[in-house]
């Protein structure tokens, strides 16, 4: 009851289909790689990782024979940079399917931008790229947290994100570890039956 008290203003309420897009995982590497395996049961995928990244990522998807590519996003002194066209352009060239976004940049404590996530909502959405977004560290203080149904709304205008968020770090409980995951119903609901079957949870 907390929980849902932090996240919600007095007036705000949790619509029921927005609920179905969300699930509760022991960490999130075991929530990201489970989606992972159901993503590739399709066949292998091009992913394309911004970096610097986390590099349990790169870990699970050469496990899972991903072909992987990588976009620069820090100049060398360290500050954002992008070019919205030319990443566009390596989304499209090397036909890419999953894009991994790890927000702030691993290492750096670097946020993305809102204009960034708007043009790249927009592009990935037009090429039909599956998004993940890993905010495991992102939001800290929890009162600097993006307002939850502002994240959201993004499913209404790109149905293949995944956001990872951490409740125990946002709730200072160290030692604990539990990711709350956002994502389409669809694939929700899957890797729900399928941490039964391998973590029994």
């Amino acid at each position: 009851m907390e929980i849902y008290k932090r996240y919600f203003a007095k007036n705000q309420k949790l619509p029921e289909e927005i609920a179905k897009n969300i699930s509760i995982f022991p960490n999130g590497t075991v929530a990201a790689y489970l989606i992972l395996e159901l993503l590739f049961e399709k066949g292998t995928l091009n992913s394309l990782l911004l970096s610097p990244t986390y590099f349990t990522y790169i870990d699970m998807l050469k496990k899972l024979h991903g072909n992987i590519y990588y976009y620069q996003v820090l100049d060398d002194n360290g500050n954002l940079k992008f070019d919205i066209a030319e990443l566009e352009q390596q989304l499209i060239s090397q036909r890419i399917e999953l894009l991994i976004i790890t927000d702030p940049l691993f290492g750096s404590g670097i946020s993305l931008t809102e204009d960034f996530y708007t043009k790249i909502f927009n592009i990935c959405h037009h090429l039909n790229i599956f998004i993940f977004i890993d905010y495991i560290y992102g939001g800290m203080p929890w009162n600097n947290n993006i307002n939850l149904l502002s994240e959201l709304n993004i499913f209404n205008h790109n149905e293949n994100v995944f956001i990872f968020r951490s409740l125990s770090k946002n709730l200072f409980l160290n030692g604990a570890k539990t990711c709350l995951v956002y994502g389409p119903q669809r694939y929700i609901s899957e890797i729900e039956k399928q941490s039964v079957y391998k973590l029994g949870s």
